[in-house]
């Protein structure tokens, strides 16, 4: 349960770092007229969170766990706060972020971690030994 939190406190703050970097890069408006639109943070996070559980808990908890990140993105389009593109972007970030925090790779662990830099955020990918 431990390992399980550790990764998603690590995916949450990885997706929450690309989401938001895409975010000022791209500086596409919303459908409704608000700035940042690109990608859905909403979809990266549950998706990120999503993808985590699976890797830890298997399937018991990734059926829930997905049927509501599902739901969190098609509310994003249903609220009329993001483009199709943005809910499909949100949840390919965040499922790859999220399996990126839950790699081991032979008794090591590829950690992601966002860094401040002059003049915005990074994302360091650190492999560490456990």
């Amino acid at each position: 349960l431990i390992a399980a939190s550790g990764d998603l406190i690590e995916a949450q703050i990885a997706s929450l770092a690309v989401t938001q970097g895409l975010k000022f890069a791209v500086s596409r408006t919303r459908p409704d007229g608000e700035a940042r639109s690109f990608p859905s943070g909403h979809a990266s996070a549950a998706f990120a969170t999503a993808s985590t559980l699976s890797r830890h808990f298997g399937r018991k908890a990734a059926i829930p766990a997905y049927a509501v990140a599902i739901y969190t993105s098609l509310s994003r389009l249903q609220a009329n706060s993001h483009y199709a593109s943005e809910v499909v972007a949100g949840p390919t970030i965040g499922m790859a972020l999220g399996r990126t925090a839950t790699i081991e790779v032979v008794r090591q662990r590829l950690q992601v971690a966002p860094a401040p830099v002059q003049g915005g955020m990074a994302v360091t990918f650190t492999l560490a030994r456990d």
